[in-house]
């Protein structure tokens, strides 16, 4: 029997949207209700157009077998399959055994043999299409929860730094305010001395002393604590500077005390440009270099380095010292707040230098590290965003 092309053409036709409507229903979570109703006759039409398109009735069971899995995926209950499947198949025996080219015998077996098939095939998509589904599901929920708990974190995170802000200042107006009182008494204290320091004996001068030495180390470490405060609540733009500029006004601060250690500092003459505050960054510098100075070692002339190379988009800064060093360690330790290696009669200071330098680092994005060697000295790096 020739083939009609046109027919054939609608039987492809018909095909291809049960076809694509049951790979959609596959990957969506509900399928629409007029697929539901619309999916059935679409099957039916197909069977019957490619029937007609080749004038074979055996052309049926290759459209049931295409199209039984796909229908599988579209209704997903074995009772609708069942019963579906058996409409189909005894309609599509009922025209093979009309056919008075195929025998009574085949066509029956042909029915049982293509039930079989399409069973098989039919249980093998269903759970097929049960896992995908259980599986989106699945993700759907667990994209659910992870959208939740990034919005709990982020809900968590806004708290914590409005909270960090709050302590900030409240640490820079208690320290502010906490300067004028500490000022009168030391001045006072210093006021009387001079006045009846002949009316004292030596036990009323030494404690009056430690009253003098006690208030400036208290204004010391408050004006420590407005400058680690500082540091997170400054609003200042970073700008790109050159390294070596900031380095030169931090060593002329510093430059008395270098002369009273009898040290020398040895640096580039050129050095890269980077990216951030000037004033904290001459701070950061005023603070690595002065804590060498202040660890210095009893025994040979202070020599202090300061070399530095870029690294891709950053700059890394080495400040190396001959001093007492320390062991590594202690070498995050050294970065905290109130940390201190040595007890406060062998070496002067407020255990808060290094925690800045490490806030301030850490405001510009960078790192800072420490080596030490007892007795041989120690290396303070730390990188900063290089200019662009």
């Amino acid at each position: 029997t020739p083939i009609d092309p046109v027919m054939l053409v609608f039987a492809l036709a018909a095909i291809s949207v049960v076809v694509s409507l049951g790979w959609a229903v596959v990957r969506v979570e509900r399928t629409p209700p007029w697929v539901m109703h619309v999916v059935p006759y679409l099957y039916l039409l197909s069977i019957g157009l490619l029937r007609e398109a080749t004038g074979s009735a055996r052309s049926g069971y290759v459209a049931l077998l295409f199209l039984a899995p796909f229908w599988v995926a579209l209704h997903g209950t074995r009772r609708q399959v069942v019963l579906v499947t058996i409409v189909m198949f005894i309609e599509q025996a009922g025209h093979t055994a009309l056919d008075p080219h195929v025998a009574p015998g085949v066509a029956v077996r042909g029915a049982l043999l293509l039930t079989l098939v399409i069973g098989m095939m039919s249980l093998a998509v269903q759970r097929s299409v049960s896992a995908l589904r259980d599986a989106s599901e699945r993700l759907a929920r667990s994209a659910a929860a992870r959208a939740r708990a990034n919005e709990e974190l982020a809900a968590t995170n806004a708290a914590l730094a409005s909270s960090n802000r709050d302590l900030e200042q409240f640490a820079y107006v208690s320290s502010h305010d906490l300067q004028e009182p500490l000022r009168m008494i030391r001045s006072f204290s210093q006021l009387f001395m001079q006045r009846h320091a002949t009316e004292l004996d030596d036990d009323g001068r030494e404690l009056l002393g430690f009253v003098v030495d006690g208030a400036e180390r208290a204004q010391s470490l408050v004006a420590d604590l407005l400058d680690y405060s500082r540091v997170g609540t400054s609003e200042r733009p970073f700008e790109d500077v050159d390294l070596g500029d900031i380095v030169e006004r931090a060593l002329d601060v510093l430059g008395p005390t270098i002369e009273e250690s009898d040290g020398r500092v040895f640096r580039p003459d050129s050095l890269p440009r980077v990216h951030g505050d000037p004033t904290q960054l001459e701070r950061l510098v005023v603070n690595v270099v002065g804590n060498a100075i202040k660890y210095r070692s009893p025994d040979r002339p202070l020599e202090i380095r300061i070399d530095a190379a870029r690294m891709g988009n950053m700059v890394r800064v080495d400040v190396t010292d001959n001093g007492i060093g320390f062991d590594e360690e202690h070498a995050q330790r050294i970065f905290k707040m109130f940390q201190r290696l040595h007890a406060r009669g062998e070496y002067d200071g407020t255990g808060i230098g290094l925690a800045i330098c490490a806030r301030i680092v850490e405001r510009h994005g960078g790192e800072i590290t420490a080596q030490g060697v007892p007795g041989e000295g120690s290396r303070f790096s730390f990188t900063l965003e290089a200019a662009a």
